[in-house]
């Protein structure tokens, strides 16, 4: 679980990231990643999907709940800020679990791939 605080301006209240999936690939000497989860606040949650590397993207999709409805965290936030925070504080998690290091990736990537999901559940 990665938090968000509030202090940053983007919500009255902390946000959480649970990382549901991390994928990494290694292509032509760049490495790239996909991280997906759910972001929320307790009382609204989204569908997070973000992707790292030279091209870096946020998307935030809607959840629906058991009735159909949807409860949308974004129309309570600025989209923009939070994608810049999101995209930092994942980073640098991964980055502190081991599992993102562009500069170590060319002769590890075979061992970052199996060590990632243990490492996550940590």
């Amino acid at each position: 679980m990665i938090w968000l605080s509030r202090e940053n301006g983007i919500n009255e209240n902390d946000l959480y990231l649970d990382v549901q999936s991390v994928s990494l690939s290694f292509e032509d000497h760049v490495l790239s990643g996909m991280v997906r989860g759910v972001i929320g606040d307790g009382a609204s949650e989204n569908w997070c999907e973000m992707t790292l590397g030279s091209e870096e993207s946020v998307q935030i999709l809607p959840v629906w709940n058991e009735d159909g409805s949807i409860d949308s965290l974004v129309d309570e936030v600025d989209e923009n800020l939070l994608s810049q925070q999101l995209l930092a504080e994942v980073r640098k998690y991964l980055y502190d679990k081991k599992l993102f290091r562009p500069v170590h990736v060319s002769g590890f990537m075979g061992q970052q791939t199996s060590d990632m999901n243990a490492q996550l559940a940590a």
